[in-house]
């Protein structure tokens, strides 16, 4: 949750195999990270944080896709109250050449609080 404290996101593309990298970037970029929220005046505090992984091997025992169910709810007071973002959703991870990297994702966020005009909602999908 940088940016609630000020920080900046950064890229992230690294952490993502083709095409799920290019869609980080464009489209579905605002489903993933929390830029241009309201800055926290206070603490930033996780409500919920939990992930279940899932793996999926081969006959022979080896593992060729993780998926990670995730579900985060963070509160930070702002300027004229509470801002809560809940974000919830799976990612699949797989192995590439560099390593494992997130392949695909199906993720929604919904941010509701003061300083969002309205409050937002979005879903975003890749499928590996």
């Amino acid at each position: 949750m940088e940016p609630l404290t000020g920080g900046e996101v950064g890229d992230l593309t690294a952490l993502f195999a083709e095409p799920a990298a290019t869609r980080l970037t464009g489209p579905d970029r605002a489903t993933l990270v929390d830029e241009g929220l309201p800055l926290a005046s206070g603490d930033v505090t996780a409500t919920t944080a939990t992930a279940t992984l899932t793996a999926l091997a081969d006959q022979a025992g080896t593992v060729v896709l993780v998926a990670a169910g995730l579900a985060l709810e963070v509160e930070a007071e702002v300027e004229g109250g509470t801002l809560v973002v809940r974000r919830g959703g799976e990612l699949v991870l797989a192995p590439t050449s560099e390593g494992w990297r997130i392949a695909g994702y199906d993720m929604a966020v919904q941010r509701d609080g003061p300083g969002l005009d309205p409050a937002t909602t979005t879903t975003a999908e890749v499928t590996p």
